[in-house]
């Protein structure tokens, strides 16, 4: 459907931006979703659900429409409703449950005892198509010339584990030497991961959460703890938790440059001031950030 290939650009205040909001669907979803339905539907699948905050169902709605699959998404109640009115026009049908974010995982769970759960979180060919964003960039940036660091907003971390996946096969080919520093983003209203990093944790443990206007990446406990931690940790990288009233306004300081994103995706840029303002970053050090979903959806 035309994912991958999306603008790496120079963003305001010298970080560079990575703009997998203008993917087909209008979030990075869509590398995973690629992947996944084109083996699922090589497999002989006819139907599947899955579980989303909005983002994933959309971009694994429009993929099986183009795979001749039907397709159910459970979301929050929450949900903004131009993510699940994306998902509806390519036919999906949308299932609304009351509760948290996790609340919706639980009830997906016990479907999968019976149908084809179709996780973008628990899916390991998922993560295959999210690393291609690592192999993207070294071909964009050259071998000598990648990013020191790369910010991005992390909810249950599938872009997190395809980016360290896809730098540790390139360091493994013999492409790269070493790969950039991997910082999550977080709102500080829903921040289990930064929780486990602060915590020197080797995994990630549920948190109470509130409200938080970054609702694509509001998960109170990710299911693959471990491996977010290992990828952090092994890229030498860090947890930052972003206060709410800093959201958006670097939202509004990403749209007057001229990237109009989501609050989750302005976590990321957020994040990547606070590092250089307690120099985790230094200023002569490049800087990326991952703006994940469009603002046409928020």
């Amino acid at each position: 459907m035309g994912e991958g290939s999306t603008p790496l650009v120079d963003g305001p205040e010298g970080i560079s931006v990575k703009c997998e909001y203008v993917s087909p669907s209008g979030s990075f979803k869509d590398r995973g979703s690629s992947v996944l339905i084109t083996a699922m539907r090589s497999a002989g699948v006819e139907e599947l659900f899955l579980d989303s905050s909005g983002n994933a169902g959309a971009s694994m709605a429009m993929y099986a429409a183009a795979a001749g699959i039907r397709c159910e998404v459970l979301v929050p109640v929450s949900t903004p409703r131009g993510k699940t009115r994306q998902a509806e026009a390519h036919g999906a049908k949308i299932t609304r449950i009351d509760g948290s974010r996790e609340t919706v995982a639980a009830a997906a769970r016990e479907l999968a005892e019976s149908r084809v759960y179709a996780s973008h979180n628990w899916q390991p060919l998922f993560i295959h198509g999210t690393k291609t964003l690592a192999y993207e960039l070294a071909d964009e940036c050259g071998v000598d010339d990648m990013p020191d660091h790369i910010v991005l907003p992390v909810g249950y971390g599938s872009l997190l584990m395809g980016l360290h996946l896809g730098f540790s096969e390139l360091i493994e080919a013999g492409v790269l030497k070493t790969m950039p520093r991997l910082h999550a983003a977080q709102a500080e209203e829903c921040a289990p991961i930064h929780a486990a990093y602060a915590a020197g944790g080797a995994d990630v443990s549920s948190v109470a959460s509130a409200a938080t206007v970054a609702s694509a990446i509001a998960s109170s406990a990710p299911v693959r703890g471990k491996a977010i931690m290992a990828a952090l940790r092994d890229s030498a990288g860090t947890a930052v938790a972003v206060p709410e009233q800093e959201i958006m306004p670097a939202r509004q300081r990403l749209a007057e440059a001229g990237f109009y994103v989501e609050p989750s995706s302005a976590v990321a840029f957020a994040a990547a001031r606070q590092l250089r303002a307690v120099g985790t970053i230094g200023d002569d050090e490049v800087t990326m950030a991952v703006l994940t979903g469009s603002g046409l959806k928020s």
